[in-house]
């Protein structure tokens, strides 16, 4: 009797639907679902300025004095650390992030007051470091050489607020506000670059500089610099970003 070698039938749409390999000489599909963890950092841009002086200058004008000086203030400037957590089911899923935030601002008067004034009453550093958490979903497309990933979500912020200015109180700056963020980048194998933004939903922000040692001129000069904002109204932030992509 002739014996035959067995071979076993092989489909095509046999073995996993999420391992790589081949069944039957046909190729099956990689691996779409998973988790993954992404680190990325690099610097972060304010599209404007949110400070006061940018748009309003403090004046003075009495019996005894006149002031009106010119004023500016500069863009927000920083870097940015994120942390992202990567949950998907085919091309779809969800990321939790942490998002480590700094950026450093600077507001000048120009224009000599009719008295001396303390430096940082006039021209203002202000520098801010803060932590965001939040969450959001994610698009991702399917393994290759290289694939794309987008996402968008929301948080919340935490800044401290650090300026030359002596505050009357002695209080330190602090505020939380909303935040809404979005990242579109590739991915090629363990690295990822790309660009992120996101607008910090900020309610009004003062400081009052300190003018006790200006003496008795110091009332007429609370009212043309007493509490300064520092940043109003919502602010937002763009940047580049590159990083490391682990897993799924």
């Amino acid at each position: 009797m002739l014996l035959l070698p067995q071979v076993a039938a092989a489909s095509p749409y046999s073995g996993s639907s999420t391992a790589g390999g081949s069944v039957g000489g046909y190729p099956t599909p990689k691996k779409t679902s998973g988790i993954s963890l992404v680190l990325t950092a690099g610097p972060a841009f304010g599209t404007a300025p949110s400070h006061e002086w940018a748009t309003t200058c403090p004046t003075l004008s009495t019996a005894e004095h006149e002031w009106q000086p010119g004023c500016s203030a500069s863009r927000p400037m920083g870097f940015t650390v994120d942390v992202r957590l990567e949950v998907l089911w085919g091309v779809l899923g969800f990321d939790l992030f942490a998002l480590g935030a700094g950026d450093w601002t600077e507001a000048d008067v120009s224009g000599q007051p009719p008295v001396p004034l303390p430096d940082y009453a006039s021209q203002m550093h202000i520098g801010r470091l803060g932590a965001g958490l939040g969450g959001g979903l994610r698009f991702k497309t399917k393994p290759k050489a290289v694939r794309f990933s987008a996402g968008a979500g929301g948080g919340a912020m935490l800044r401290h607020v650090y300026t030359n200015v002596s505050s009357v109180d002695g209080d330190a700056v602090r505020y939380a506000a909303p935040i809404v963020r979005a990242d579109v980048g590739a991915v090629a194998g363990t690295f990822t670059l790309g660009i992120m933004g996101w607008v910090e939903l900020v309610d009004r922000v003062t400081v009052t500089p300190d003018l006790s040692s200006v003496g008795q001129e110091a009332a007429a000069f609370a009212g043309a610099l007493g509490d300064v904002a520092l940043f109003d109204g919502p602010e937002f932030f763009v940047g580049p970003f590159i990083g490391l992509h682990l897993g799924g």
